[in-house]
Parts: structure tokens; sequence; C-alpha cells
């Protein structure tokens, strides 16, 4: 590959990578929401899968554009909020799941926040 279409590959993954990073910022907002709602039982599973579906698109996302924590942090939550709704018992369950989306969560928020461009 000569160096100007690498330079022009660099340019638009660049760009790739920009947007997925103010998607994920949208979905922080979206996931902060549906955390909020894991603590009420009513509406607990309702949450929980659709923390699983953002996690989902999340996880096959972030590895590909270089975020490759954040991709692995959000199938681990992926499999841990597959593993509630299987089991559906007890609290403890409900709770690791809440507790692999806090840690999701904050490091996302992190990786958003340094590859957020300035304004």
């Amino acid at each position: 590959m000569s160096a100007s279409a690498q330079a022009d590959l660099q340019s638009r993954l660049g760009s790739v990578r920009d947007r997925f990073v103010a998607i994920l910022d949208e979905r922080l907002d979206a996931l902060e929401v549906l955390r909020d709602a894991l603590e009420q039982e009513e509406t607990r599973v309702s949450a929980l899968e659709d923390i699983r579906f953002i996690v989902h698109k999340i996880a096959g996302t972030a590895g590909t554009l270089g975020f490759e924590h954040v991709g692995t942090l959000a199938a681990r939550t992926e499999t841990r909020i597959d593993e509630c709704l299987e089991q559906c018992a007890g609290a403890s369950h409900w709770d690791s799941a809440a507790a692999d989306l806090d840690d999701f969560m904050e490091v996302a928020s992190q990786v958003a926040l340094a590859h957020t461009p300035a304004a």
C-alpha cells in the first residue's frame, strides 16, 4: 500500500473512531438510565435485556477500532447478563451484572472523554 493510500486509510479510520466515540457517549447516557432501572425489581429484566442489546453492539465494534479493553468489558458484561437472564435467581446474580456494568461504564466513560475531539 502506498504512503498516500495508507494516510487516506488512517484518516478514514480516524473518522470512524470519532463517530464510534460519539455513539459510545450516547450509549453511556442510555446505560445510566438503565442502570438505575436495575434497582427496581419490576423493571430489572427489561433493563437487563436493553443493556445487553447495547453492550453487545459495543463489544462487536470496539476492538475492531482499537478499543480492545472496552470491547472486552462489554463482552464480559453481556455474558454476565446472559447468565442472569438464564438463571434469574437471587440478588447476587443481579448484583454481579450491575458490578460488571459499572466497571464497563467507568472504563468506557474514560475512553469517551479521552477521545472526544476538542470543541
